[in-house]
């Protein structure tokens, strides 16, 4: 029987802005376009913000338990989220960064890890203490932000 971790979780998201950043931050290195290279550094930047927030949550946390209808419940969720989002890891992000065959595909990566990330917070709020919410209703409204910004620029990149 497992019991359910609220560190874990933002052990988890931590390295899922981790893994933004490396993204972003090669996919700046890789692309000839202005525009795609300063969207890609500020959003890298605002992932690095994300992952400072989780780890001040963290250290915060303390002895927390969230309520769960039946032992494991959250923690059988949250796995399969992890296990199927865009890159295992940061590595694995700035290499697939990399070896994006055009800055559409590239921006195309982009989308799907920010959508992961949108969903893996909005399932991860209830899980947590109330006075962590704030902070992280925050972050979800700037991945929010993120995928629309991406939006945008792969219509401009694609010329549509």
């Amino acid at each position: 029987m497992s019991i359910f971790d609220t560190r874990e979780v933002l052990r988890i998201a931590i390295m899922d802005e981790e893994t933004g950043v490396a993204f972003y931050h090669s996919l700046a290195s890789a692309t000839r376009r202005p525009d795609v290279q300063s969207e890609c550094i500020a959003i890298g930047q605002q992932e690095e913000m994300h992952a400072q927030r989780f780890r001040k949550m963290l250290s915060d946390l303390g002895e927390y338990a969230p309520q769960e209808e039946y032992t494991g419940q959250y923690e059988a969720f949250l796995n399969a989220l992890v296990e199927s989002r865009a890159f295992p890891n940061p590595a694995e992000a700035a290499r697939r960064a990399g070896a994006a065959r055009s800055d559409a595909e590239a921006i195309d990566l982009a989308i799907r890890l920010e959508k992961d990330t949108f969903i893996f917070l909005c399932e991860i709020k209830p899980t947590l203490p109330p006075v962590h919410t704030d902070i992280v209703e925050a972050v979800i409204n700037e991945e929010r932000q993120h995928l629309t910004d991406l939006s945008r620029l792969r219509r401009t990149v694609v010329g549509g």
